[in-house]
């Protein structure tokens, strides 16, 4: 599994030991996290599901809002690929079979330290998707996150992205 697990910057050090003690906790005693190459991204590799992750943490911010305190958003990666748009959009194509007829979807472009093109990701890849476009409710979203030389690629649904803040706010309502 991986995941991309952001934090304020010059707070990486503590995310790493959160992020290790929640996966420890999900039956990972060794995962290996390291630097995502920009301030505030961390990228976790675990025995753990990614998706299973994010919605632990999710959980712990549910059961006791504190308990989290130096993770921002946990997104789940399912793939990675070098950052070139026929890479990306070859293994999106691929991956695009996990939208069943009928869902709607959003194809999401994060970018950072890249020049590729964002809108010809997006219709490069919409063209070989077989279902309708919902920008702001799909049922499951083609998400790249492009890191300099390396992306992560995934077809998740919205709820598999865990934003602390965000939950920590439905937890106070």
């Amino acid at each position: 599994m991986s995941a991309i697990v952001t934090c304020p910057r010059h707070f990486e050090a503590k995310v790493l030991d959160e992020t290790a003690k929640i996966l420890g906790r999900m039956g990972d005693p060794s995962p290996r996290i390291r630097s995502g190459g920009f301030p505030g991204i961390m990228i976790a590799e675990s025995t753990a599901d990614p998706v299973l992750f994010a919605h632990m943490v999710r959980e712990l911010v549910h059961e006791e809002p504190w308990s989290v305190r130096y993770i921002q958003r946990v997104i789940p990666i399912q793939k990675w690929v070098q950052t070139s748009q026929n890479e990306i959009v070859g293994m999106l194509h691929e991956m695009a079979g996990e939208i069943h007829k009928g869902e709607r979807y959003r194809i999401t472009v994060e970018k950072r330290d890249s020049e590729i093109s964002s809108r010809e990701i997006i219709s490069r890849t919409a063209d070989l998707v077989d279902g309708d476009v919902s920008l702001e409710h799909p049922d499951r979203i083609l998400l790249v996150e492009i890191l300099g030389e390396h992306t992560g690629l995934s077809v998740i649904r919205p709820c598999d992205i865990t934003r602390v803040e965000k939950e920590r706010r439905a937890v106070s309502e």
